[in-house]
């Protein structure tokens, strides 16, 4: 059982005070306890040695699985430096932390509007101000100002095999 001068304790605390005569940190246990709740699969990558362990520990911050393997997926593949996985991750967490729907969604379309211009641009000092001042007002801002602009769908140039899937918000 939990001895009584534990009550109340966090539990990296309860941890570290047991921890503590075994030569760990506490920096260590922290760290630790923090990359337990990584993807699997992003902790594979973390292995491989693709993502450095400070990018690892900023992506365990992230609360979904799969949105940690997604921001890893893309920090791989544009091989984004860790101030970028920094603020990205501080825009996903943002997103899940949101107070409505529609303040997240805000989050959410910034977010996919930032990967796809890491696809055709790759992380420039512009876009990574973009996303270090992002909020979500700016994003309605921006639309009224007129730097961003509705396309229809038809006036996009697809590639072969990818599409646009209608049931995606």
């Amino acid at each position: 059982g939990i001895a009584m001068a534990d009550q109340g304790k966090g539990f990296g605390e309860q941890l570290f005070a047991r921890l503590q005569g075994k030569g760990l940190s506490r920096s260590q246990i922290y760290k630790a306890l923090a990359l337990q709740r990584l993807n699997e699969e992003v902790m594979e990558l973390g292995a491989q040695g693709l993502i450095p362990e400070p990018a690892m520990l900023e992506i365990s911050k992230i609360a979904s699985s799969a949105r940690q393997k997604q921001l890893a997926e893309i920090a791989v593949e544009r091989q984004l430096p860790s101030n970028w996985i920094k603020e990205l991750v501080r825009l996903i967490r943002n997103a899940e932390k949101a107070s409505s729907d529609k303040e997240a969604n805000k989050y959410w379309d910034f977010f996919f509007e930032v990967k796809d211009l890491l696809e055709r641009e790759g992380p420039t000092k512009e876009l990574l101000e973009r996303v270090k001042n992002f909020t979500p007002d700016r994003l309605a801002a921006e639309a009224e100002s007129g730097d961003r602009q509705v396309v229809g769908y038809r006036k996009l140039t697809l590639d072969s095999g990818k599409g646009l899937d209608v049931g995606t918000s």
